[in-house]
């Protein structure tokens, strides 16, 4: 018996070892999610009764910054590293290194339609031409507003066809500085936020063909203007510098009435309680002489093409956009890439009202210039003539040396 049991143990263990040498094993690099989070061992849980076979392991850095810089790292010390969350910065950095997979091969390989996704930014997983990422969270930029502050300053909240005027007579009617609180909120992104404006009064910021900047341009000008305006003419949203002297001074805290924020923003008000203690809705951008435009982006799941695991690393990003991977990620406050299970699942906490709105912004959504490869150098480059502006800088002046630095990266 004693001998019995000691072949069944030595068994067991053997065939525990030959299933642990079978597992292949992938490492994914992202900021987004974290080991040991319950969304993140949530989703590894469900991947693995699917595929246990493939073993994920997860690599995370503090932000986007540092993707590209942990990417190459690793690459150039030789350490594995199959599939990477990418955006249009670390697209253009990677793909311009050859370290990114085409992924149209794999599309045509499994009858992947991406009409079937929400792929509105499909420039920002391509590069040179070629689609090197799958979207996994589309995201849309729109207004976020508070309905509390609107209730208590007796404002009605905004409608869908507001405009610029309509935008900033709101804007004053909810800003009281002496109790640090403000109609709007501008953010330091400049494709997320500020091409909104740009765009709303006709304006863009490279030239028709590509090969130049363009933010000298009337509308971008007057885009700039209006921005700058909110700040230092009419005072109704914070400056860079009063932001940061005053920690309070935030939507989450409750002190802004209107927030410029992403779709991302959405997760975590689908709990009890709330991350926000407040009634909120949200509003497109307000029309301007050109229109309306919120913008849209995407982090997509990118295979490294020196992966030595290419068909696992694309086993993970088929299951990604599963239907059972997609309904969990709606279920979680994630906008999904499905558009079918989105439109079905996704915010569904949300008033009818407020969801119309989110997928009609993600609808008329337009992309940034992640086409063009100079776009994520001179957008990284152009923040501190940004940030001239917003201090109460020359519009005109700050604009001609930005546009001047921009065309020496064309030159580049």
């Amino acid at each position: 018996m004693k001998k019995l049991m000691i072949l069944l143990t030595l068994s067991l263990f053997v065939l525990l070892v030959s299933q642990s040498v079978l597992a292949e094993e992938i490492t994914i690099l992202t900021w987004h999610y974290e080991e040991g989070t319950d969304v993140w061992e949530e989703i590894k849980s469900n991947f693995n009764e699917d595929h246990p076979d493939i073993e994920l392991n997860l690599v995370t850095v503090a932000d986007n910054d540092f993707m590209e810089q942990k990417a190459s790292t690793m690459i150039a010390g030789n350490i594995p590293l199959d599939v990477v969350w990418t955006d249009s910065s670390v697209n253009q950095a990677l793909g311009k290194a050859g370290l990114l997979e085409p992924l149209e091969p794999y599309f045509e390989k499994d009858n992947i339609n991406l009409d079937d996704y929400f792929t509105s930014s499909i420039n920002d997983a391509s590069w040179d031409g070629e689609i090197v990422g799958w979207p996994a969270v589309p995201m849309t930029y729109l207004i976020f507003y508070n309905k509390d502050l609107f209730d208590e300053a007796g404002v009605e909240y905004p409608e869908n066809d507001w405009t610029v005027e309509e935008f900033l007579i709101k804007a004053q009617q909810l800003t009281d500085k002496d109790n640090y609180q403000y109609g709007y909120n501008t953010r330091p992104w400049i494709g997320t936020h500020d091409l909104a404006y740009v765009y709303a009064y006709g304006g863009k910021w490279f030239n028709e063909e590509n090969t130049a900047g363009a933010v000298t341009d009337p509308g971008t000008i007057k885009g700039y203007e209006l921005i700058s305006d909110l700040i230092n003419e009419y005072e109704v949203a914070p400056s860079p510098s009063a932001s940061s002297e005053q920690a309070g001074i935030s939507f989450e805290s409750g002190k802004i009435a209107m927030n410029w924020s992403g779709t991302w923003d959405i997760r975590g008000t689908e709990t009890t309680p709330s991350k926000w203690g407040f009634d909120w809705g949200v509003v497109m951008p307000p029309n301007g002489p050109e229109g309306q435009f919120p913008i849209a982006i995407s982090n997509n799941w990118s295979i490294i093409s020196r992966s030595q695991h290419k068909d696992a690393a694309w086993t993970f990003l088929k299951w990604w956009n599963s239907d059972k991977n997609q309904t969990y990620l709606a279920k979680n406050g994630e906008f999904p890439s499905n558009i079918e299970i989105a439109n079905e699942l996704a915010f569904t906490h949300l008033s009818d009202k407020d969801r119309e709105t989110l997928f009609m912004a993600t609808d008329n959504a337009v992309a940034r210039p992640t086409d063009v490869p100079v776009w994520a150098r001179t957008e990284r480059e152009s923040k501190s003539f940004r940030d001239e502006i917003l201090l109460g800088g020359d519009v005109v002046e700050i604009l001609r040396r930005m546009e001047e630095n921009i065309n020496n990266i064309f030159n580049q």
